[in-house]
């Protein structure tokens, strides 16, 4: 039976005193929790109950803690119990208010999940469709170059240049987005054999040397020809090198120097490509490998590029058990560092 209460609790009631003093809980509860919370007081332990006190008039629902304890006597007789009272509407308002964004939030990190399916879908279909006009377009472009369909002039060879220039660069692009394809379906395979990256090197370099020369740039080479092979995908790890150099092609102005260096170093055999480019801020390292990352859009438009040769980079040199890292300046240049067990 109720024997004090205060006016807080009286307020969180809706009730006048006198009718919840002399109120027999033991007889009158209705409700199974509270009723459990309060015999573990006659048994002389702490009870809890958390839940909603609905009043036997009127329409409004409280939210409500209550803690029992029992109050024993010196001599241990249990003289009765006390009940803390704790209006939690606040409480739940705010629980409710997180539950609803929770749930927001996995709604739309669905629709994310269904919407990054359907660009990767898009983007291997696109690709897939490119490619079959674009291995026209080069073949054709070869043939004219070739002067296989009869003799062109000075002018005409230059525009025919520009057709395979730019259907290379549209190649490089269309294969990112396939290998991009392939890696989010895990489709990519890796052919490990005894290879040299001193003729990779070689086989890159040469066929990139129009871009040097297109864009008035200094290549070096140094890797000693006695490097031992490493064990590694011959036409992967080419991607790799054709990736790190055209990056470092596009971000380096006219007059600029690429060198290429491999050595080794313990077990591995470390390879860096270092410019002397724009260089990257140092805030802006840490999300380099992200896949579509650009420094920003005023880069993207001056330099062109999808943001991807970094994390296919990365993909590759995982692949093969290794590590790569950039170190750069802003203003001064860059340099990418990749290390691969021999």
């Amino acid at each position: 039976m109720v024997t004090e209460c205060n006016e807080s609790l009286l307020k969180i009631l809706g009730l006048p005193k006198e009718e919840v003093v002399g109120f027999n809980m033991g007889v009158s509860l209705r409700d199974e929790n509270m009723r459990l919370a309060l015999e573990a007081v006659l048994e002389r332990r702490s009870g809890q109950y958390e839940g909603e006190y609905i009043p036997t008039t009127g329409t409004k629902i409280t939210p409500i803690k209550a803690d029992f304890s029992p109050n024993i006597s010196e001599d241990g007789t249990l003289k009765g119990g006390i009940c803390i009272v704790e209006d939690i509407t606040i409480r739940k308002r705010a629980e409710d208010a997180l539950q609803r964004y929770a749930e927001e939030l996995a709604n739309a990190n669905e629709e994310l999940k269904s919407l990054d399916r359907m660009k990767d879908e898009f983007l291997s279909n696109v690709s897939h469709e490119l490619k079959t006009p674009l291995t026209c377009i080069e073949g054709y472009s070869q043939v004219l170059s070739d002067e296989t369909l009869g003799s062109v002039n000075e002018e005409q060879r230059k525009s025919v240049n520009t057709i395979m220039r730019n259907s290379e660069r549209l190649r490089r692009l269309v294969d990112s987005l396939l290998y991009i394809s392939k890696m989010q379906a895990c489709a990519i395979e890796y052919t490990f054999e005894p290879v040299r990256i001193a003729e990779i090197t070689d086989h890159v370099v040469t066929d990139m040397l129009p871009r040097f020369r297109e864009n008035d740039l200094t290549i070096e080479k140094h890797i000693p020809d006695s490097l031992p092979s490493i064990k590694g995908d011959k036409d992967k790890l080419t991607d790799l090198l054709v990736y790190l150099v055209d990056n470092s092609i596009k971000f380096t102005p006219s007059g600029g120097r690429i060198s290429v260096t491999a050595q080794e170093e313990g077990d591995d055999l470390h390879i860096s490509v270092e410019d002397t480019g724009i260089g990257i801020p140092k805030e802006l390292m840490p999300i380099l490998f992200q896949r579509f990352y650009q420094i920003d859009a005023s880069t993207r438009r001056k330099y062109g590029g999808t943001g991807v040769g970094l994390y296919i980079s990365k993909n590759i040199v995982e692949a093969h058990n290794g590590k790569i890292w950039v170190e750069s300046e802003e203003g001064s240049g860059t340099t990418v560092h990749v290390n691969l067990p021999k």
